[in-house]
């Protein structure tokens, strides 16, 4: 028997586990330890040490994980012995934010799947938190710190219809149109969703005024939903379509950007560097011309 190292090194790289290894057995990676297993003598030492929980026994490495039993053996071919403890990688995750965003890819798993799987007039309902990964269109809105995405709804399948009704409440951090200032954004929204497979809605040959009932249905294209993409569209709508701190934000000085909230702008000269510079004074040229 020998010991594995695990996802969870990965891109964190603690080393307390190097420090106890009677017999240098540890190999360094870019991002993670390797166990040598012909080094290795199952002394145990090193699982308790390490603070993210990576090292199995090889018998009881999960199934999901059983890949690095031989990722352990080839890469300590490829990597040198570590034998001293050193820092971890920037960005290194605690154990506790690694099983937070294992729960949320679990959770994102779990909102993925074929409508036919419903069972038809039967609820189902789901909660849950969201990271910004999971979001990849908040991604280019909101900043990945502080970011906190939770969601409950029931979901109901009538024949190849899909009715969703729910709601959602956030926190996270966007970007002022004006001074690009932090905005603390705190969304709290209620949602309902009505879905039907695009074939099945009516196509009339001739442009023609579609229902209240008929708009309250939007289509989807594929068996298997994506329910975190709805959910995040939902969040996206949300949004207004100006974001500014305030009403009053003044914004960035047109010349040498300065914010003009928080500091006063040394630019004295009226700017002229502006599309409309050109038409100042034909007013009063045009009134000499007259005269």
């Amino acid at each position: 028997m020998t010991y594995v190292v695990t996802e969870n090194c990965d891109g964190c790289k603690y080393t307390d586990c190097v420090e106890v290894c009677p017999v240098e057995a540890f190999h360094e990676g870019p991002t993670m330890l390797y166990i040598n297993p012909e080094t290795c003598i199952d002394c145990n030492a090193c699982v308790e040490e390490c603070p993210v929980e990576a090292i199995y026994a090889d018998v009881d490495v999960p199934d999901q994980w059983e890949k690095y039993t031989a990722m352990n053996e080839e890469m300590c071919n490829e990597y040198p012995v570590i034998i001293e403890k050193t820092d971890p990688l920037p960005g290194a995750k605690t154990l506790e934010e690694i099983r937070a965003a294992s729960e949320i890819e679990k959770n994102v798993q779990e909102l993925i799947f074929p409508v036919e799987n419903l069972p038809e007039q039967e609820p189902q309902n789901f909660e849950g938190k969201l990271g910004l990964r999971q979001c990849p269109r908040l991604l280019k809105l909101a900043e990945d710190s502080e970011f906190e995405l939770e969601y409950q709804f029931s979901l109901k399948r009538e024949s190849r219809k899909v009715l969703i009704d729910g709601e959602f409440k956030g926190q996270f951090k966007l970007n002022c149109d004006r001074c690009l200032g932090t905005i603390a954004y705190q969304p709290e929204e209620s949602f309902s969703i009505r879905l039907q497979p695009s074939e099945d809605r009516p196509r009339p040959a001739e442009e023609t005024l579609l229902t209240l009932e008929e708009l309250e249905w939007d289509v989807y294209d594929q068996s298997p939903l994506n329910l975190a993409e709805l959910i995040e569209e939902q969040v996206l709508i949300s949004i207004p379509e100006k974001k500014l701190c305030s009403t009053s934000c003044k914004g960035l000085c047109q010349r040498c950007g300065v914010n003009l909230n928080t500091q006063s702008c040394l630019c004295n000269e009226e700017i002229e560097d502006h599309p409309f510079a050109v038409l100042k004074g034909i007013g009063s040229e045009f009134e000499n011309f007259q005269k």
